[in-house]
C-alpha cells in the first residue's frame, strides 16, 4: 500500500498521535497536512512539558479534492451518479488528537486516488472511525463505501448513513450464499438472533430506497429474502439487543408494497408476543406487577404502535382483531395506563411551557434590539 511515511517514521512510538495546534483557519488540503505531519524538521513539532517533541497538524479543517476522471474510470460508483460526485470530500477533525490509526487511514485514503474501493465495517458509531466522513458513504451490503457524493448524515445510527445504489446491493444480497439461516432444523441461538440486527436494518433501508425507485417488486423481492432467512418464529424481539424496532417496518413495507396479506400476518406474530408478555405479568400478585410496570407499559406501547400502523395502512380487519385482542389487557392494567397517561400529558404540558417560555425569551430579545 503507497504511503506517505517510511517504516522510520512510524514504527514503535513514532507519531502515536499528532495533536491540533491551531496556525490557521483555513482548510488544508489533505495531501498537504500529511506531509506536514511527515516533517522530521524540528519547526513542526511542539514540545510537550515532559519535553518530549511531537508532530502537529495547524487546522481541523481538511479539504480531499477528487479526481473524477478517476473515479468513473475505476467505477467508484454507478453511472447514474456521475453528475452528483462532488469535486472535493470537506471534512472537520473532531478531536484535538490525531492517532496513528486514523493517520494511516487518512494517508491510505490520499495516497489510494479511488483506485481501490475503501469500505468501513458496519456497527461502529464514532466520527473518527468514518475519518470524519460519515457524509460521503454508500451501504453496500453489510460495509460502507467511501464514495465522492455528499449524502449528509441524519444521525449517527447506521439506519441513516449514506445513500444506497438499491441495484448494486441487491445483486450483492441475492449472490450471499445463506447456507442455514432460516433452517427449521437448526439452533438459533441468542448471539446469533443479537448478530441478525445489522441484516434487518440494512435489508429494510434496500427494500424502502426500491419503493422511493418506484420499484415495489424488487421491494418485495427483499422483504421475501429477509423474512426467509430471519423467520419472525425464531427471530422474534425478546431483549434489548432484538427489539421490536428491527421487525416492525417489515410489517410497514409488506403494506407499501401492496401485500397486506403479509403484512397483517407479521403484524400479528410481533402483537402475540406483546400479548404473551402482558399475559404472563397478568399472572402475577399485584406487588409483583409493581416492579414490572415500565415492562408492562412497555409491551402495551409495543401492541399499539402496531395497530396504529394497521390504522395508516386502512387494514379495518387487523385493527378490529388486535384492539379486541388487547382490551381485557387494557381492563386489567387501568391504573398503569392511567398512570402513564398522566405522566405523559405532565411531560407534553411541560415542554409546551418551556417552548412558551423560548418563545417569550426570543420575542423579548427583538423588542429590546428594535428599542
Amino acid at each position: 500500500i503507497p504511503s506517505s511515511f517510511n517504516r522510520e517514521q512510524y514504527k514503535g512510538s513514532n507519531r502515536d498521535y499528532s495533536l491540533f495546534v491551531e496556525r490557521t483557519k483555513e482548510p488544508l488540503l489533505l495531501d498537504e497536512m500529511l506531509k506536514f505531519i511527515a516533517l522530521d524538521d524540528e519547526r513542526a513539532k511542539i514540545e510537550l512539558n515532559n519535553g518530549r517533541k511531537i508532530n502537529y497538524f495547524p487546522s481541523k479543517k481538511v479539504i480531499y479534492p477528487v479526481d473524477k476522471a478517476a473515479v468513473i474510470k475505476n467505477k467508484v460508483v454507478s453511472e447514474k451518479f456521475y453528475d452528483s460526485i462532488v469535486p472535493a470530500i470537506e471534512f472537520e477533525i473532531k478531536d484535538d488528537a490525531l492517532y496513528k490509526n486514523r493517520l494511516m487511514m487518512l494517508d491510505i485514503v490520499n495516497q489510494n486516488n479511488w483506485k481501490r474501493p475503501i469500505y468501513f465495517t458496519g456497527g461502529s458509531f464514532g466520527e473518527d472511525d468514518y475519518l470524519w466522513m460519515k457524509d460521503y458513504l454508500q451501504l453496500d451490503g453489510m460495509c460502507f463505501k467511501l464514495v465522492p457524493i455528499k449524502t449528509p448524515a441524519e444521525s449517527p445510527s447506521p439506519m441513516k448513513m449514506g445513500q444506497i445504489d438499491a441495484d448494486k446491493m441487491y445483486k450483492t444480497v441475492n449472490n450471499w450464499y445463506w447456507g442455514n439461516f432460516g433452517s427449521p432444523d437448526i439452533y438459533h441461538d441468542q448471539q446469533t438472533r443479537k448478530e441478525s440486527r445489522m441484516f434487518l436494518i440494512n435489508f429494510a433501508r434496500l427494500a424502502e430506497q426500491f419503493i422511493i425507485d418506484g420499484n415495489n417488486e424488487k421491494a418485495k423481492n427483499v422483504l421475501d429474502l429477509t423474512m426467509k432467512n430471519f423467520p419472525i418464529d425464531y427471530y422474534i424481539p425478546h431483549d434489548n439487543y432484538l427489539k421490536y424496532e428491527f421487525f416492525e417496518p417489515f410489517a410497514d413495507l409488506y403494506y407499501m408494497v401492496g401485500d397486506k396479506k403479509k403484512a397483517a400476518d407479521l403484524t400479528t406474530k410481533l402483537f402475540i408476543k406483546a400479548e404473551e408478555n402482558l399475559n404472563f405479568y397478568k399472572g402475577m400478585k399485584l406487588n409483583e406487577q409493581r416492579e414490572f410496570s415500565y415492562e408492562i407499559i412497555d409491551n402495551f406501547n409495543n401492541a399499539y404502535r402496531l395497530i396504529d400502523n394497521c390504522k395508516l395502512h386502512k387494514d379495518a380487519a387487523t385493527v378490529a382483531l388486535l384492539s379486541k385482542r388487547i382490551a381485557p389487557f387494557e381492563k386489567h392494567f387501568q391504573r398503569y395506563l392511567n398512570a402513564y397517561k398522566q405522566q405523559k400529558e405532565e411531560e407534553a404540558e411541560m415542554m409546551r411551557k418551556e417552548e412558551q417560555m423560548l418563545q417569550d425569551s426570543a420575542k423579548q430579545t427583538v423588542d429590546s434590539t428594535n428599542q
